[in-house]
Order: C-alpha cells, then structure tokens, then sequence
C-alpha cells in the first residue's frame, strides 16, 4: 500500500463511505457523518483509517499538519489524543513530539450548573 496525503476539496461517495469506516474507530458516541456533514468540515484538515496503519499514512498525514505550520513560523503545535489510542501516542512520540502536563476540558452545549 502506497500512501498520499490528498486535500479533499469535495464531498464525494467514496468520501462518504471513508468517513462511515473512520468514525467508528476515533469515537464510539460520534453520530454518522452523512454528505451534508462533510460537506461542512471538507475545510477543516483533520484520520487514519484502521486498513491503512502500519503504512505511513499516521506519519504522512501528521507531516502535513507539521511541515507547513513550521513552514509559516510556528512555535509549537499541539496535539490531543485520548489516551486510549495507543498507536496515536507511539506515533507522536516517534515523531520527537513531547508530552505536555495539560488539563483539556471540553463544553458541550446544555444545562449550565448554578
């Protein structure tokens, strides 16, 4: 298997039915992404589906995040894992990427405490 980093540009099927195979291995509570989903985060460059580990692809895709935010002068980029992806986290630290002490907190609309 070869791999390519490609930005998607479009919604296609076989868009559609990447995102049906991906989903489930980053989230067990995402609900399905249909075309008008995508079609909403096509912008965003955001996954390594579980039939391409083990070829680059992880390393390829992370590259392309890295190499031009270095390329523009940044001076650090984070990334967030959950714990439980183990490959994702052997996979950064291959990369030379250092483990922060951070706290991530995350909002979900709703009933606010009082």
């Amino acid at each position: 298997m070869s791999v390519e980093v490609e930005a998607v540009h479009r919604v296609t099927d076989e868009l559609v039915e990447a995102a049906r195979r991906i989903l489930p291995q980053l989230s067990s509570s995402a609900a399905p992404l249909g075309p008008d989903e995508l079609t909403r985060i096509v912008g965003h460059q955001a996954i390594t589906d579980q039939a391409a580990r083990g070829h680059g692809a992880g390393t390829a895709l992370t590259m392309a995040a890295l190499d031009p935010a270095e390329q523009q002068g940044a001076r650090s980029v984070d990334l967030t894992s959950r714990s439980s992806r183990v490959a994702a986290t052997r996979l950064y630290q291959r990369l030379g990427l250092q483990l922060r002490d951070s706290n991530v907190y995350r909002y979900q609309p709703g009933p606010r405490p009082h």
